[in-house]
């Protein structure tokens, strides 16, 4: 797409890059087109406009086409699929981001972007980096959020920033950008990254698109899209590795909500004189697919003191952003070795991530590092394990596809 103030037409429509078709529990094709929005379930008109679009066509091209459905149907199923931005204009002007609520919950709520904003370790370590290596430069901020980082680009003596990003928030971001006298220097782009074609290409992309879960906010195909069609020969990313790392933490009793739910569900019968068996059954095999954090994925620890670690450190995933990252996003397991340094019971691991800025600045949010917004998330174990200083524990963790890439992580 082309920048929001931009007077284009809107009728040559196309399925999105972005987009991730699924099937859920109940049998049904869901699609993803944005991680600001949750998975739309397809009804068969949608189902049918997506197989349409294998190449873009005029809007009234498409709802021309013969099929059983009337073209009421075809018209109303098009506009939500416009609406959740799986379906988007080749060349169009701003995707209407009024359905991205700045409340509560979502990449536009504003709280959480004060959460960012308040992170001085996170700031700090986008300004040092940027400050060394925008000026002059053609800079791209991929989720610009409020602004703050195009913003440092170009107080950094960036020759123009780009920057995208496809919700509410960047209406924040142009009001910002005003507000510190660097609208001149900055054009945005508002929609998905994997949507947007750039005027030209950028020798310099930061990106802020890191996860408690390191890559649960679809920071791996983002920038396998970036790298390939933004980045300039010998350019470069900010950050340009991310490390995915975990350390084995203390554990006793549960503290995930999966376990949590499993204990308390045994004692429904006891509170009620009846039978629970079916719902307890369908809590099990809940809790059997997808683990001890079933419903949440993890536990996520804001920050605070230090868990009990009872283990070095140990890495995941080593993952260069500037390299072809088909291999990275991966859904096969890969094994690891948990050392202990210290006697315990290990039901866990938390789970963080070290950013590389460039060669001289490190964002972590290791349990050990200094408390940033994002806490560290902790993968609890089905089982625990007694350990002693020395001992050696393997472990599984795998990349698991659904919104975003999320991290799986038990015993091997």
């Amino acid at each position: 797409m082309k920048p929001s103030e931009a007077t284009v037409s809107t009728e040559q429509l196309r399925v999105s890059q972005s987009i991730l078709l699924m099937m859920n529990a109940q049998g049904q094709m869901t699609a993803i087109g944005s991680m600001s929005q949750p998975p739309l379930t397809l009804t068969p008109a949608q189902w049918w406009l997506v197989g349409s679009l294998q190449a873009a066509l005029p809007k009234e091209a498409l709802l021309s086409r013969p099929s059983t459905f009337s073209r009421e149907q075809l018209t109303e199923a098009l506009d939500t699929l416009v609406e959740h931005s799986l379906v988007v204009p080749v060349e169009g002007a701003a995707v209407d981001s009024s359905r991205y609520l700045m409340g509560p919950g979502g990449f536009a709520d504003i709280t959480e972007h004060h959460r960012m904003l308040y992170d001085t370790v996170r700031v700090h370590a986008y300004r040092s980096a940027l400050f060394r290596h925008a000026q002059g430069q053609v800079v791209l901020d991929v989720g610009t959020g409020t602004g703050l980082l195009a913003i440092l680009a170009a107080k950094a003596g960036a020759r123009h920033v780009y920057a995208i990003d496809e919700s509410a928030i960047a209406e924040v971001a142009l009001e910002m950008y005003a507000e510190n006298g660097v609208a001149d220097r900055i054009t945005l782009f508002h929609g998905n990254s994997r949507d947007v074609e750039l005027p030209e290409r950028a020798n310099v992309i930061v990106h802020e698109l890191l996860n408690v879960d390191p890559f649960g906010e679809n920071l791996l195909p983002a920038m396998q899209d970036a790298t390939r069609r933004f980045l300039a020969p010998g350019g470069r990313l900010i950050p340009h590795r991310i490390e995915a790392m975990c350390v084995g933490v203390q554990m006793t009793e549960p503290v995930s909500s999966g376990q949590r739910m499993l204990r308390e569900a045994e004692n429904l019968d006891d509170f009620y004189g009846l039978s629970f068996r079916p719902v307890l059954q369908r809590l099990r095999e809940a809790y059997d697919v997808a683990g001890p954090n079933f419903d949440l994925g993890g536990m996520n620890v804001p920050p605070g003191p230090p868990q009990t670690l009872l283990t070095k450190p140990c890495v995941l995933r080593d993952v260069r952003l500037d390299q072809d990252l088909t291999e990275a996003m991966d859904e096969a397991p890969v094994e690891s070795v948990l050392e202990a340094n210290a006697p315990g019971t290990l039901g866990g691991v938390a789970l963080y991530f070290r950013a590389h800025m460039d060669e001289h600045t490190v964002l972590s949010t290791s349990p050990t590092a200094p408390a940033t917004c994002w806490g560290f998330l902790v993968k609890e174990f089905r089982e625990r394990v007694q350990v002693k200083a020395g001992d050696k524990v393997r472990i599984r963790s795998s990349l698991q596809r659904s919104h975003g890439h999320r991290f799986k992580v038990e015993l091997a």
